[in-house]
């Protein structure tokens, strides 16, 4: 308790307004982040286009600066975010979102992989996203 109630009151110590900042933004960036990402996840729902890019026939691990994937069908090569287990053979669709992101996705939907960049396969003939 104060000795004297109308005593002037002491400026804040800077390091003090700093710790402030630092854990007000510590708890402000998951609310950030998670609005984010459920921002992303409802806006690549929406199917613009698809079309078959072959059979998958091997997937390299992930090197280089980037560390993407590189997927590969019997059409073209495709790098990817990520990599997954896929049954050689298997017929796979890369499918464009209304947000403009691209997936590489199996018949069935069991696996859909986003695309790192630019394929290196056939160019998309005749589709407007």
């Amino acid at each position: 308790m104060n000795a004297r109630p109308n005593s002037p009151k002491k400026p804040s110590d800077p390091v003090e307004k700093a710790l402030m900042v630092f854990f007000a933004l510590l708890l402000v960036m998951p609310a950030l982040w998670s609005s984010g990402y459920l921002y992303v996840f409802w806006t690549t729902d929406e199917v613009v286009s698809t079309r078959a890019i072959g059979n998958f026939v091997s997937m390299s691990g992930p090197g280089g600066w980037g560390g993407a994937v590189v997927l590969e069908t019997d059409l073209g090569s495709f790098p990817l975010h990520s990599a997954a287990s896929i049954t050689k053979g298997t017929p796979l669709m890369l499918e464009l979102r209304a947000s403009g992101q691209r997936f590489i996705c199996d018949a069935r939907h069991t696996h859909c992989l986003k695309t790192h960049g630019p394929d290196f396969g056939p160019a998309w003939e005749g589709v407007k996203p």
